[in-house]
């Protein structure tokens, strides 16, 4: 079904649950907060390379070694301020992304403000498991430290995201196995989606956000 013929099929949300939407897009069900070495940049973080398939060349990208190295590292950094992956991707399971992004150089015109933004939603992507098709805001922001360079990332999970900015239509998402890994799944949110939302461990009528949020740490 098309965009709009769906959103002209769903019944409206009662006043409840169109309280709870707004709120569940505004609040985070889920944040953490915790400082990283600065990344390699976009150019750094990726290289072409020729695949064989079926005695055909495909042009791909992959990884480089730096980040390679550097996803290592983010990793134990995060190991070290007691940050477990798997207690991670737990806790944003369906959820919509926002990531923000401060990143302190060391030189005033070392990068624009938005190179570190793509290695990092990369990163914290491949640790939950899902497709960056799961982010739906990010946010970067410029600062100079040259004693010492480093990124501050806070990373939100929303239960509903509101697709308008003005109030709906509002989706919720659900992770679907695929052949190629993991895929993101929209869906409408109806009143009986609703229901369950009220019903449920999300309800953030009640329940406060879970978070992990982490001091500020130099590696």
């Amino acid at each position: 079904m098309a965009v709009l013929d769906e959103w002209k099929a769903a019944p409206p949300l009662p006043p409840e649950q169109e309280a709870l939407a707004r709120k569940l897009a505004r609040e985070p069900a889920a944040e953490v907060r915790v400082t990283l070495p600065v990344p390699p940049g976009i150019n750094g973080w990726w290289e072409p390379y020729t695949l064989r398939r079926r005695g055909a060349s495909v042009a791909s990208l992959r990884l480089t070694r730096e980040a390679v190295a550097y996803k290592r590292l983010a990793e134990r950094t995060l190991l070290e301020r007691g940050i477990d992956p798997v207690e991670l991707e737990d806790l944003f399971r369906d959820l919509w992304l926002e990531l923000q992004v401060v990143s302190y150089l060391a030189t005033p015109l070392e990068r624009d403000a938005d190179g570190p933004v793509k290695p990092l939603q990369d990163l914290f992507c491949a640790l939950l498991g899902v497709d960056d098709a799961r982010v739906r805001s990010c946010s970067a922001t410029l600062r100079l430290d040259p004693i010492t360079p480093r990124v501050e990332v806070g990373l939100r999970g929303h239960r509903v995201w509101d697709s308008s900015g003005e109030g709906g239509p509002y989706y919720i998402v659900a992770t679907q196995a695929g052949p190629a890994g993991p895929r993101t799944v929209p869906r409408l949110l109806t009143p009986r989606r609703a229901r369950s939302l009220l019903a449920g461990p999300y309800n953030m009528l009640h329940d406060a956000a879970n978070s992990i949020d982490k001091p500020p740490a130099v590696c």
